[in-house]
């Protein structure tokens, strides 16, 4: 494996770039690649794919370099300010350093807890959208999972003092409150709140905020009307800013045939593109059926959103006539990503090979539209338990930056025979917790 394959696998999260590690001679080389990795957010989405510590961790020590990667984790750590994702990683890779005895480490995690919660009490009032309070929040959850039940409670007595203060309220720590339960257990929790509430102003606080979290009631919604879906959708005729989209989607999924026929009749008369995409784009949750000479206009259209609808929505109906033009748009090449989707919801067995042949062709770069052509290989080979003819399912595992699409594609690898051993031995690294443990399960068996 060349720098650069290496580079390509490890940046993907993959099991083959540890192995490699494991089994190289001179692993100094890569040296430099993993340290990037570890200071910067690779990963494709980390809100969906958790982030990669362990993974980081593990090659980590298989460099051996320990110290100087904790020293330069220790210092980025310091000075992130912003990104968030990036702090999660850097926050579970100094928890493992902690965790094995790091006293520099452990001692890094609560000087910044200090300055989080110095920062946080400086607020003139609490604001709804705070970086610096998400960042605590999540250090908050490292910090009992590393000391356990007495970080939560010096967290607790902290995060009291500051709804006394008025820096804070009960949105700024329900998950670290429902992860706690689900760490410590809710009898447990409820026990010491109850006992300390009396003898703590501060976890008094607490609790009296964390009961309104217990009690929350969310009462139902009035049904929007059309009238609203027209009236938000010209919001947005810059077609920057999408306002109401959930409340179109209500609509849609209630709203009687008549009135899906009124809002598509309003869609299709409507000048402007931008609020034309977002009165057709509730149509996505509907089983309303524009004529496909419609459809074939729209995804001529010069903008985007409704070209995207209009693919959307022909992918919604299996036919010989939307298998066909899946076809010509991958032949054609100019919409090959939508063509790739549009056929793999029309999927034949004998399309296999076009298909792998499309997908080959695809770019996969954080700037492309790769991932919902990878993703519809899922639709494609979702039924049934075939041979397949290429090597399109590993091609995708290999390619896809996309550890949770990875995970669906290594189910489907099994399913329909063709997960080897050696891919098997592969997963057991692989940065995706899931795959790992239906790797060890599947070897076990």
């Amino acid at each position: 494996m060349t720098k650069e394959q290496f580079k390509h696998s490890f940046f993907k999260g993959l099991g083959s770039a540890i192995i490699m590690l494991e089994q190289c001679h001179d692993k100094s080389q890569y040296r430099d690649i993993v340290l990037y990795a570890c200071l910067h957010n690779t990963t494709y989405d980390m809100q969906c794919e958790g982030d990669r510590g362990l993974y980081l961790f593990h090659a980590i020590k298989l460099l051996g370099d320990v110290d100087l990667f904790e020293y330069s984790i220790i210092e980025r750590f310091k000075n992130v300010r912003h990104d968030h994702w990036l702090f999660n990683q850097l926050t579970s890779l100094l928890f493992l350093f902690a965790e094995e005895g790091s006293e520099k480490a452990q001692k890094a995690l609560y000087e910044k807890y200090e300055l989080l919660l110095h920062k946080i009490e400086k607020m003139q009032k609490p604001q709804s959208i705070c970086e610096e309070r998400d960042m605590f929040e999540w250090l908050s959850v490292w910090l009992t999972s590393l000391n356990g039940f007495n970080a939560f409670k010096k967290i607790i007595s902290d995060y009291g003092r500051n709804i006394i203060k008025g820096k804070s309220d009960f949105f700024s720590f329900d998950w670290f409150y429902a992860n706690a339960q689900n760490k410590f257990g809710k009898k447990r929790i409820e026990n010491y709140l109850q006992k300390q509430a009396d003898k703590s102003a501060e976890v008094k606080a607490f609790y009296q905020s964390a009961k309104i979290i217990d009690n929350r009631i969310y009462e139902d919604l009035p049904m929007p009307t059309l009238e609203e879906v027209i009236q938000n959708a010209y919001k947005v005729q810059d077609g920057i800013n999408y306002l109401g989209r959930g409340t179109a989607m209500r609509f849609a999924r209630n709203a009687s045939e008549d009135d899906l026929k009124k809002l598509a009749e309003a869609a299709l008369g409507e000048p402007n593109l931008n609020i034309k995409a977002e009165l057709l784009r509730a149509l996505r949750w509907t089983q309303y059926k524009l004529s496909d000479d419609i459809l074939q206009d729209l995804v001529q259209s010069e903008n985007e959103n409704i070209r995207d609808t209009a693919f959307y929505i022909m992918g919604q109906t299996s036919s010989e006539e939307m298998h066909d033009v899946a076809l010509s748009m991958i032949n054609d090449g100019n919409k090959l990503e939508s063509g790739i989707e549009l056929l793999c919801k029309n999927f034949k067995k004998e399309d296999e090979k076009i298909l792998f042949d499309a997908i080959k062709r695809v770019k996969v770069n954080k700037k492309s539209n790769w991932h919902g052509a990878f993703m519809a290989i899922e639709t494609a080979f979702d039924k049934g338990r075939w041979k397949p003819q290429t090597d399109i399912l590993k091609y995708v595992y290999e390619n896809t930056l996309c550890s949770c699409c990875r995970w669906r594609i290594v189910e489907l690898m099994n399913q329909h025979k063709v997960l080897t051993k050696q891919i098997l031995n592969e997963c057991l690294f692989d940065s995706n917790s899931d795959i790992r443990v239906f790797a060890e399960r599947k070897l076990k068996s």
